[in-house]
């Protein structure tokens, strides 16, 4: 045999198949209406759900909004998530910091069902365009580093975290889990066998959200008074600090 022939019948390969059918996407139902929804598979039917209710609370301005007073907003459905403090939280709140300059501050739920933290600062601020994984903010108050920023209405920068980390509660995301048989007894803490207090999840909720959000808009505040970034901030487990360059 020839370099190249081949011998015995020839290999099926995956383009000579047809190409199963996509799987239904979020995308697909943007423009369904209510009617459409109630009629989906009860799984695609939670999804869209908090898609749509986390589009919602994107849309409501946090530098435009009156904040004389708090603002408080509920859009998530939550019958599905089971009990816990989701249940009587409001799903997004937005407020003036405490420590001067007041910052706008806000949290707001995603389409996780988690919380999520941010804080406006101004133009002109030190850290106004700074990039969420630069070394200089590495210290500031955040849960498990910063995971956003970008610019908002008139020219502010916004600082944000999420309270989606490993072994953090997400209810939406939790309760899809439990209704097809995903979520391990181990993370919802039923086994009692000496390791499951490590493993089981703890959700964040908003009195902590508030506390670190307030935090960080102190520790900003400070930096603006001071008139510069910290120096970065090294990690003891790290050998040097890193500055990502942004995404173009």
């Amino acid at each position: 045999m020839k370099w190249g022939e081949m011998s015995g019948p020839r290999m099926p390969c995956p383009s000579d198949e047809e190409t199963p059918p996509r799987p239904p996407s979020l995308e697909d139902f943007e423009d369904a209406s209510a009617e459409e929804v109630e009629a989906l598979p009860p799984d695609m039917r939670c999804l869209v759900r908090a898609d749509r209710a986390a589009q919602a609370l994107a849309k409501v301005d946090l530098i435009t909004a009156e904040l004389t007073n708090e603002v408080a907003l509920t859009e998530f459905d939550k019958s599905d998530w089971g009990p816990g403090p989701w249940q009587s939280e409001p799903d997004l709140l937005m407020w003036r910091a405490k420590a001067p300059p007041h910052y706008r501050c806000q949290v707001s739920r995603n389409y996780f069902g988690s919380l999520n933290g941010y804080v406006a600062i101004p133009p002109g601020h030190p850290a106004h365009g700074i990039h969420f994984r630069d070394a200089r903010i590495r210290g500031l108050p955040s849960h498990r580093g910063f995971t956003w920023a970008g610019e908002a209405t008139a020219g502010h920068w916004v600082l944000g975290f999420d309270c989606g980390h490993g072994f953090d509660t997400q209810p939406a995301s939790n309760a899809r889990a439990r209704r097809n048989g995903w979520l391990p007894r181990l993370m919802e803490g039923k086994e009692d066998d000496g390791r499951s207090v490590f493993f089981r999840e703890h959700y964040r909720d908003l009195p902590y959200l508030r506390a670190v959000v307030e935090a960080l808009a102190a520790a900003l505040g400070a930096i603006e008074s001071a008139g510069d970034l910290p120096p970065p901030w090294v990690d003891p487990e790290d050998d040097e600090p890193s500055t990502p360059e942004l995404e173009p």
